[in-house]
């Protein structure tokens, strides 16, 4: 973590042999912590849940895109619940050999561990601008032995691509924008068009290119003084070159679906409503599991998720990697092992105001700092040794909107570390930054940096040696999940059976050949309105085309039958279980008996 020597971040480019033998030497440690999940093969990755059911909503509309059938996943409407970039890069997979089970995800985690490789040159060039050559090595390095993200990155979703391009959009910004002066318009090109690919990789990355152009514009405006108009033209020009790059593609999905944002973000919501605290760790709310009306969410709801997402963001931070190591290392953040979050846990019990007025004024300390140092670091003027880039404050606001959009737009909080990872990383390099700054000065001072460093990198490996070696390890004789459902229940559909839905139809519709209805309405329109409307029995019973549903109980409960008419909920008629635990149901539908039944 040592502070860079010589010239300013902003300022020197030459990198040392031995500094280039090491970022490729990182990288290579990158690519081979992914390999190591990825060779386990895919059957494993399922079972420790690090492909995820919505990995082959990806796949399955690749397969559609194709076979000529257009963006669909179960044969219903047309979706535009997926990323574009992410799902161009699983074409070839398809391609390649099409209607092969496994070649399509096995290149798309493959994939995944070559970008993870990219990126660490990325991160290394990004965090030397902001903080030096000795905070470079330490954050390429703790992300090359990140078990978080390594597992994220071969996870065939968007997640490692996103990350890589946020990295390189807030490289090109510290570049071209500022670290000059005045930007030229050439520069507000080259910002904006990388901005309008980065969205197109995860929508929520415009979060970030706002973040940028604010800090952008409030730096323009406070060294403008007569000409504000020239001043603000290369940020105006970036924005053109931004909606120029993503418009193609949202008159594709306007076209194609009247939408032109993903869906999916607003159904998570309405799935998030819908399950209440069935799978949320409470803190202010009940002891136990509840619903709730979905219209009119508690506010202790709304504080359960954001102190959630507050912990997550704790236990995976890498420079508190030692606070995490009684957690250790899953793909689901394990909070309730967690001695901070334990403590905060407790202190609600005990004095919940107490607890509550110090989760609000930790918040409001971190919105004062981010707009004191927003202020700050957008005084004009070009980097120099005595003024490197400042970019805590536009990388803070990053943080504050990503948590505020994932806590009331789409409360996501049942995976909240796929989406908080960038910000995670990125308010890490925030930090070095002024720490680098501060051990400058005297030599013992960075020589402890420098021990600190390798010591928080170490933790990283031990974490990704117990991960691979015993959770994941043991994922090898663990049913594959979803997998292992639609192998045991699948025998039991006749084969003159109409059709089949799953409120997590990701895996199902994959492995079965078939069109599997999504039921939650992630990718499939009809059945988020129905969901929105409270009438998901009523949309599978009746409108879906379906005679079987195979889920897991409790979710099946969750979003449809516990809001249903007691008609309703008679005509789900179990049929067969798996005998693991967690394992799915499977319920025929009984036809309507007369016009009551159908109400």
């Amino acid at each position: 973590m040592a502070p860079h020597t010589g010239a300013a971040p902003g300022t020197s480019t030459r990198r040392s042999g031995a500094e280039v033998a090491a970022i490729v030497g990182l990288a290579c440690t990158a690519f081979a912590a992914r390999a190591m999940f990825a060779l386990a093969g895919p059957t494993t990755a399922i079972a420790a849940d690090v492909v995820q059911d919505d990995a082959f909503y990806y796949l399955g509309i690749a397969r559609s895109v194709v076979a000529g059938a257009g963006l669909r996943f179960d044969g219903n409407p047309p979706t535009n619940a997926f990323h574009p970039l992410w799902l161009g890069l699983l074409l070839p997979g398809e391609w390649l050999q099409p209607g092969a089970v496994w070649t399509p995800l096995r290149v798309a985690m493959w994939q995944g561990a070559l970008i993870g490789a990219l990126t660490v040159p990325l991160l290394h060039a990004l965090t030397r601008r902001l903080a030096g050559r000795g905070a470079a090595l330490f954050a390429a390095a703790t992300f090359a032995a990140s078990p978080h993200l390594a597992t994220l990155g071969v996870n065939a979703l968007e997640t490692g691509l996103a990350f890589a391009l946020g990295l390189a959009l807030t490289h090109t910004y510290v570049v071209r924008m500022a670290a000059r002066a005045r930007p030229s318009l050439a520069d507000g090109v080259r910002f904006g068009a990388l901005g309008g690919v980065a969205v197109l990789a995860r929508i929520d990355l415009a979060l970030l290119l706002g973040a940028l152009g604010a800090h952008a514009a409030l730096r323009s405006l406070r060294g403008a003084r007569a000409d504000v108009p020239r001043a603000l033209a290369p940020l105006a020009v970036a924005a053109c070159a931004s909606l120029a790059v993503w418009l193609p593609w949202a008159a594709v999905s306007w076209l194609a679906t009247g939408e032109l944002v993903p869906t999916s973000a607003a159904s998570s919501r309405e799935i998030a409503l819908h399950l209440g605290w069935s799978n949320l760790t409470p803190v202010f709310g009940p002891a136990t599991g509840g619903l709730f009306d979905p219209a009119l969410p508690p506010a202790t709801w709304f504080a359960d998720v954001g102190v959630r997402a507050l912990f997550v963001w704790l236990l995976e931070q890498p420079l508190l990697a030692p606070l995490r190591f009684e957690a250790g290392f899953s793909i689901w953040p394990q909070l309730t092992r967690f001695a901070p979050f334990r403590v905060f846990a407790w202190l609600a019990r005990a004095h919940p105001a107490l607890a509550a007025g110090v989760a609000a004024a930790l918040v409001l300390a971190a919105l004062a700092w981010v707009a004191r140092a927003l202020w700050q670091s957008a005084a004009p003027g070009p980097a120099s040794p005595r003024r490197p880039v400042r970019l805590g404050g536009a990388l803070g606001l990053f943080v504050v909107l990503t948590f505020a959009g994932y806590l009331w737009l789409s409360p996501s909080h049942w995976y909240f570390t796929r989406y908080l990872a960038l910000p995670i990383w990125l308010s890490m390099l925030g930090v070095l930054a002024p720490l680098s700054a501060r051990v400058a000065a005297a030599a013992p001072a960075r020589r402890a940096a420098a021990a600190a460093g390798v010591i928080l990198v170490g933790l990283q490996l031990v974490l990704l040696a117990r991960y691979a070696g015993g959770d994941f390890a043991a994922a090898r004789t663990r049913p594959p999940g979803f997998l292992a459902s639609w192998r045991a229940l699948a025998p039991r559909l006749p084969t003159d059976a109409r059709g089949v839905g799953a409120f997590q139809a990701g895996i199902h519709g994959w492995f079965s050949g078939r069109d599997i209805v999504d039921l939650d309405g992630k990718v499939n329109r009809d059945a988020a309105a129905a969901l929105r409307a409270g009438r998901s029995c009523s949309y599978a019973l009746d409108e879906a085309g379906i005679d079987y549903v195979i889920d897991q109980a409790w979710m099946v409960d969750a979003l449809c039958l516990s809001r249903a008419p007691q008609a309703l909920r008679q005509r789900f008629v179990p049929i067969a279980r798996e005998r693991r635990r967690g394992g799915a149901t499977l319920y025929r539908l009984r036809p309507a008996a007369g016009p009551g039944d159908g109400a």
